[in-house]
């Protein structure tokens, strides 16, 4: 889980400044088709790494570049998106990158698979981890957004619909455990927080 609107680094009052080094890529689909992650050389020429969690339009994940392979401490990047059609776009700065910290680089990606493919870097936020059941459920859905886009392209397996329904089955069990042990530990938390009557 990432905690959301703590910005970290210089600011020049209207964008990230691109100098804090980072260890994590988050990227955010607020497009129209399904994309993978993509770090290019610092001159924004050649292809480093490609790949990562699948996103679907709304989603977003993070990769640690500590872990990626290609990516190297002390060295500048180009971070953005690959979409599936062939089309892929970086953000225009190099940004640097090391491993002994736990800041979070945030870009988003916009435009469909025909046209329009943008990055937007948003700043910086500090790395949490998810817990297991919600990574879970979020590997799940990209499984259903990935055969989706496959069925969607003529890729059509014979047991496509089947393979959806069990990832939804189990994704949307998953999510009402999660809910009912959060529910349950806000009713503690409000419980333990209400004041007791005084003893006569």
């Amino acid at each position: 889980m990432i905690i959301p609107a703590i910005m970290l680094g210089d600011r020049d009052g209207r964008s990230p400044n691109h100098k804090t080094p980072i260890r994590y890529f988050k990227l955010r689909n607020s497009g129209a088709a399904v994309i993978h992650f993509l770090i290019k050389d610092s001159a924004g020429g050649r292809t480093v790494w490609e790949g990562g969690p699948t996103l679907a339009a709304g989603s977003d994940d993070v990769v640690d570049l500590s872990s990626t392979p290609g990516i190297e401490k002390g060295n500048s990047y180009r971070f953005g998106a690959y979409v599936t059609a062939g089309r892929n776009a970086t953000d225009d700065h190099d940004h640097p990158v090391d491993f002994n910290n736990d800041v979070v680089g945030v870009w988003t990606w916009s435009g469909t698979t025909i046209a329009g493919s943008k990055v937007k870097f948003e700043g910086y936020e500090r790395f949490q981890k998810k817990p297991p059941a919600m990574m879970e459920i979020e590997r799940l859905q990209s499984k259903i957004s990935f055969i989706i886009s496959r069925m969607e392209d003529g890729g059509v397996e014979e047991n496509a619909m089947k393979e959806i329904e069990i990832c939804a089955k189990n994704s949307s069990l998953m999510l009402m455990d999660v809910m009912t042990e959060h529910d349950m530990e806000a009713t503690i938390h409000v419980r333990n927080s209400m004041p007791r009557e005084p003893k006569l």
